[in-house]
């Protein structure tokens, strides 16, 4: 019970950003208009891009929140230093990269092809952390 406030903070945090990002994807939807539409190059798609690593760490909160300490604190282990490499690695690709030419003569599809490893090692990584430990959890209880 000693991470209850931690697995509460992290849900919270990441359930207020998963609402941004859904309502700034309505809003994008609806919206036929040039002045609310959402753009990569303004404030508030910048961040919305950012932190969009806090979307899978909503959905991993989420699994975890109801299981042992020892599950949530195995997956907290790596996510918590994963989801900053993802952060700042978007943010220093996004803002290294010029217009239209990309970071250090990189093209758009090879900053999309790091930001893919990065998120499938986040989100494999944090599937095999819960499950082992929760398996292993479950066998020792056995």
């Amino acid at each position: 019970m000693q991470y209850l406030a931690l697995k509460r903070n992290i849900l919270i945090i990441s359930g207020v950003y998963t609402l941004y990002f859904l309502v700034l994807f309505l809003v994008s939807l609806w919206c036929s208009s040039s002045w609310c539409r959402v753009h990569d190059d303004d404030l508030m798609g910048r961040v919305l891009f950012v932190l969009m690593p806090l979307l899978p760490l909503f959905l991993f909160s989420l699994i975890s929140y109801k299981m042992r300490d020892e599950v949530f604190q195995a997956w907290w282990n790596f996510a918590r230093w994963w989801v900053p490499v993802i952060i700042v690695s978007t943010f220093l690709l996004d803002n290294a990269s010029g217009t239209g030419g990309g970071y250090l003569g990189m093209g758009q599809d090879f900053i999309f092809l790091i930001q893919g490893i990065l998120y499938t090692i986040l989100i494999l990584g944090s599937l095999w952390k819960i499950t082992r430990t929760h398996l292993r959890l479950n066998q020792a209880g056995n």
